[in-house]
């Protein structure tokens, strides 16, 4: 079995994919909705009602797919200490996926072609975009994910754009949130996207301003 885990943003999904089972079947999908967040849902918690509507135990599961965001860190960096934690207990294989490949494949399922652009919020009035080129069968980035200001991002009356809240920036762009049962569908779609193992780290565009405190200083001692 695959359990998927995407908590790049505040409204968090997980899924089970029974892998023997007829491919054209939809996993099951549980989702934390932003008010359960905002009171504090534990993953666990979201983890223990999969488990518990799908029928299965954690001893089945055999791969874990993350979403790496961008987005928020605290939620990812959860998914990525759940899997690493699980590993430690069970023979299990980790993957991760970019956050905006997640949101392409929703578009596409939709039913929409042409150019769509993934908005997902970065704070400090920033946003973490990325622009796919999208067809019946095939979805390809223009370009990379970039951190960005809301009116640098270049687009066009028919683009469409998409992302959690998205309407925040742009007019008439769809509030679209990354869905965990997408994650299992672009994965086997596209395995190349997936990123594999002791390599896996969140997606953090923002240039890294720590700095290393000073040593703590030594007082003399009278003798």
């Amino acid at each position: 079995m695959i359990l998927a885990l995407e908590f790049s943003t505040h409204q968090r999904s997980a899924a089970i994919f029974e892998s023997s089972s007829d491919s054209n079947a939809l996993p099951l999908v549980i989702v934390a909705g932003e008010e359960e967040v905002q009171r504090g849902i534990s993953p666990f918690v979201l983890l223990d009602r999969l488990f518990s509507e799908a029928k299965a135990t954690p001893e089945k599961i055999t791969h874990i797919y993350i979403g790496l965001g961008p987005g928020s860190y605290t939620g990812m960096r959860s998914a990525l200490s759940i899997a690493q934690g699980w590993r430690l207990a069970r023979p299990i294989f980790i993957h991760g996926l970019a956050t905006p490949w997640i949101l392409a494949s929703q578009v596409q399922s939709s039913g929409f072609t042409g150019r769509s652009h993934t908005v997902i919020d970065a704070q400090r009035e920033e946003i973490y975009a990325a622009t796919f080129a999208i067809s019946k069968t095939e979805i390809q980035m223009l370009g990379s994910i970039e951190l960005m200001k809301p009116s640098q991002l270049d687009f066009n009356q028919e683009d469409r754009i998409v992302g959690p809240l998205a309407q925040k920036w742009f007019a008439g762009a769809q509030s679209l949130f990354p869905e965990a049962r997408s994650m299992l569908q672009i994965a086997m779609n596209r395995p190349d996207l997936l990123i594999h193992g002791d390599i896996i780290e969140p997606i953090y565009l923002r240039p890294t301003t720590f700095v290393k405190a000073p040593p703590a200083r030594v007082l003399p001692t009278d003798s």
